[in-house]
């Protein structure tokens, strides 16, 4: 993967909340990540359950508490 291609991706992070968020956080995390990965990035309020309408190729674990 080039950074061309980096930078024309689209991240989808799946982030599970340990207490209520609006979507205005959610949409304050999604310009805060994009403006540090300078790429467009997707957030995803978690968890998903197999009956959502969303398809995962792949699942990279960054942090869990």
């Amino acid at each position: 993967m080039t950074i061309e291609d980096i930078k024309n991706a689209v991240f989808d992070f799946i982030i599970e909340f340990n207490k209520p968020v609006t979507l205005i956080t959610i949409s304050q995390i999604t310009q805060t990540l994009e403006n540090l990965l300078q790429t467009n990035v997707d957030v995803i309020h978690g968890p998903v359950r197999e009956t959502d309408l969303l398809e995962i190729d792949e699942e990279v674990e960054l942090y869990a508490a």
